[in-house]
């Protein structure tokens, strides 16, 4: 009974310089993909309209339910969606359960997050910048 003897693509793939030039090409296609999705993201979010935080009060709901204090008519949006509170004179968004999530900066909101000037906060399918 013989060995098992390897094959010449097998050989050429093993071979440390193939492998560094494997690694390299597989390193410039990721952040090609990478780069080519943060272009899109900020291109998309970058036309999102101004979400200013009321000054007046502390607790604001988000959602197409008619108790919000911001009506979104939209069906991605769930009727209470999300929930902006102001807590020590910072503003916190906390995802409701709703069904398509809240995002901010275009990672889901799975605990109450801080939000600043100038992030993004998408509800559903609809995205606003937050302005000061």
């Amino acid at each position: 009974m013989t060995g098992y003897v390897p094959g010449r693509l097998e050989l050429l793939l093993s071979s440390p310089l193939k492998r560094r030039g494997t690694r390299l090409l597989a390193g410039l296609v990721y952040r090609a993909a990478s780069t080519r999705a943060s272009v899109g993201w900020a291109w998309r979010t970058g036309r999102a309209p101004r979400l200013a935080l009321p000054r007046d009060r502390d607790r604001f709901f988000v959602g197409r339910g008619p108790g919000c204090d911001c009506l979104l008519p939209d069906d991605t949006v769930s009727r209470r969606h999300a929930l902006l509170l102001r807590r020590r004179g910072a503003w916190t968004v906390e995802d409701l359960g709703s069904l398509n999530g809240t995002l901010l900066n275009g990672w889901p909101v799975v605990i109450p997050t801080e939000v600043r000037a100038g992030d993004v906060l998408t509800f559903g399918g609809v995205s606003y910048r937050v302005s000061p």
